[in-house]
């Protein structure tokens, strides 16, 4: 699982990083799993078999992937609905991102 989450991790990073179609196929893409896997949650989660742990644990990260990469992409950024000017200072830019990533990781 730890493996798992350390390729999920690059891989979030490596998506955000994409631009155009790549980026929004990304998006569709991780949108259509996070389905399936909610979808596959339910019947999961009544089976105590360790087999079934183990896949309701990869389905959770599947939902995971799918918050990461939606904050990570700009899709779902909390409070701020507006783009930094393409000409702000990197010290404006990094406030902006650090406010981000505070809403993103203490509003839960």
């Amino acid at each position: 699982m730890l493996l798992a989450w350390w390729i999920g991790t690059a891989a979030v990073l490596r998506v955000s990083r994409a631009v155009g179609f790549r980026r929004r196929s990304w998006l569709a893409l991780s949108t259509c799993g996070v389905a399936v896997a909610l979808a596959a949650l339910r019947p999961i989660a009544m089976d105590a078999d360790p087999q079934a742990a183990l896949v309701g644990a990869l389905l959770g990260f599947a939902v995971w992937f799918w918050v990461e990469t939606t904050f990570y992409t700009g899709w779902i950024t909390g409070l701020r609905v507006t783009a930094t000017a393409a000409g702000a200072s990197w010290p404006r830019r990094l406030g902006r991102a650090v406010k981000a990533c505070l809403w993103h990781e203490c509003s839960r």
